[in-house]
């Protein structure tokens, strides 16, 4: 940015009191400039109207202020004429003051000369408008529409930022070609920002790699609003929500009626919103769609929010679609994140993935998991790795309609000491006939009641049976056969009935083992009857 203009304004007088009235300063009164109401710098690179360098200015014989210009890219100083009390100074060049009441900076102001025009770089420009915004109390940078080319990130300033809007969607921040950066930036430091109301293009067909790129990365993100942004073409993130510097959590940041869309075609991951180091946000009434890019391997590959930090809340969202078998919602080596009333519809990998404890998977929608994607590995809803204590209730969850194009609608594994999860109250309906079962669970003390469907009408109680679950069939052996669950307790309630007789048949009693099992006697030695079993836990 060049000089700007001050002084011989309207406003431009030094005044003193006397007799308890204001009256205009004596001629030849000394004002000198600084960058803080009280003690700070005092600016000393200004130049007279000859050009001539000077560190003072000196009143007129009216008591004025004279021109004169100030340093490089200041817009606004603190004047002091060796009074009790400094007074805010702005350039005359400035047509959005940041002192006025609004304290709006507009961008295309010809002090910043945003463009705006989808050629010109306006880096520089829309950063300097930024910077002068950060001067002003709760200052507000205005974009208006037009699209605004990018060559590096805008840097946000940290505590409280100004507040970035713009005009509506039309209103577009788009990365240059191989910019390979992310179109705004925090630095670490705990920031707080609102962001709203505009579009940032991370134009993934341009950029090279060299650095990951996207939308916005928010390394020490602190209750910071985002709302009715769309995200589009981002290489690696549309947002990344990141840790403060020194390892600090960030936290409570909300993402309101955004739209995040097409980067399924990037070299990429592709994802709309990654949380690492940054907790208990919010995102909501959010749309997804034909994310998940081919980059990325493992908890990094392709995959719409990627939760890695945990106690996040992710409500009313919309999913749909999507390329490289993303999946929907990814909560890796986390807990206590709630998704609620979501609808996932026709997404290629497996819509909610969790690798964590305690989370709550509660109300969704889904419909045809793995229809676009690699067909028989998408499920609606995967509890991989570790799962524990995880309540999954009162989803609705339909397959798609060609047969073997979903793998279940519930998938949960034993693998690292998975189960004694709560699985209840879903509504399974088939179209096409799931690739393996609808209930494919095999975690180990599982809560599993009350769920309706899996058979083309949708109308068969489901409870969880098999090894180590509530439910079974065991044969008696010369009258006698251990059943292996470890979560009978004491106290459970164990129901037995004969499935088929066998042998010569006697009355059936059993015993427990807390922890283990249970044993089923029969007081004929010789019966070698199938019996059946049902494990209650008393309330």
């Amino acid at each position: 940015m060049a000089r700007t203009q001050y002084g011989s304004g309207m406003a431009d007088y030094v005044v003193t009191p006397s007799d308890g009235l204001w009256g205009v300063a004596p001629p030849g009164t000394v004002v000198t400039f600084w960058d803080a109401a009280e003690g700070g710098n005092q600016y000393t690179d200004l130049l007279d109207v000859g050009d001539a360098p000077i560190t003072q200015v000196t009143t007129d014989d009216y008591g004025a202020i004279p021109s004169f210009q100030g340093p490089d890219g200041v817009l606004g100083m603190w004047a002091d004429a060796g009074g009790p009390n400094r007074v805010w100074i702005t350039t005359r060049d400035l047509t959005s003051n940041p002192r006025t009441s609004l304290d709006w900076i507009v961008v295309t102001d010809p002090i910043f000369g945003a463009a705006g025009d989808g050629v010109r770089d306006d880096t520089e420009s829309i950063q300097a408008a930024i910077d002068t915004a950060a001067t002003a109390e709760s200052g507000t940078v205005y974009i208006p529409h037009g699209t605004y080319m990018l060559t590096a990130p805008l840097v946000i300033p940290a505590g409280v930022a100004p507040t970035i809007i713009g005009s509506g969607w039309a209103s577009v921040l788009k990365l240059a070609a191989a910019a390979d950066c992310y179109a705004l930036e925090m630095t670490g430091t705990e920031t707080r920002i609102n962001i709203r109301d505009l579009t940032i293009d991370g134009n993934y067909f341009e950029q090279t790699g060299a650095s990951p790129s996207g939308g916005i990365s928010a390394a020490g993100a602190v209750a910071c609003r985002f709302d009715n942004v769309h995200f589009i073409a981002c290489r690696d993130n549309g947002m990344y929500l990141g840790p403060q510097t020194g390892g600090a959590y960030g936290h409570n940041n909300r993402l309101l009626g955004c739209l995040f869309d097409n980067s399924e075609g990037s070299d990429g991951p592709g994802r709309a919103v990654h949380m690492d180091g940054n907790d208990e946000n919010q995102i909501i009434a959010c749309d997804f769609e034909f994310l998940g890019g081919s980059g990325g391997s493992g908890a990094t590959a392709a995959t719409m929010i990627l939760d890695q930090a945990g106690t996040q809340f992710i409500l009313g969202c919309n999913f749909v679609n999507g390329g490289n078998d993303t999946k929907g919602v990814r909560v890796q080596d986390a807990h206590s994140t709630k998704i609620e009333c979501c609808n996932f519809d026709g997404l290629p990998g497996d819509n909610i993935y969790i690798v964590g404890q305690r989370n709550i998977i509660l109300g969704n929608t889904i419909f045809s998991p793995g229809i676009e994607g690699t067909a028989g590995q998408a499920s609606g809803i995967y509890l991989e790795y570790g799962t524990a204590d995880n309540i999954v209730s009162h989803n609705n969850i339909r397959s798609a309609p060609g047969a073997g194009q979903s793998r279940g609608a519930i998938r949960e594994s034993a693998d690292g000491g998975g189960g004694s999860n709560t699985i209840t109250d879903n509504r399974i309906t088939t179209d096409g006939s799931w690739s393996y079962a609808a209930l494919d669970l095999s975690g180990a003390g599982s809560r599993v009641v009350g769920n309706t469907g899996g058979g083309p009408n949708g109308d068969r109680p489901t409870v969880l049976e098999g090894t180590g679950a509530s439910m079974g069939v065991a044969t008696l052996v010369a009258g006698t056969v251990t059943v292996a669950v470890a979560a009978v307790t004491a106290t459970s309630r164990i129901f037995l009935s004969r499935q088929a007789a066998g042998g010569t048949v006697g009355t059936l009693t059993y015993t427990r083992d807390p922890g283990v099992g249970f044993t089923v006697n029969s007081s004929s030695a010789t019966d070698t009857s199938t019996v059946e079993y049902f494990i209650l836990q008393p309330a």
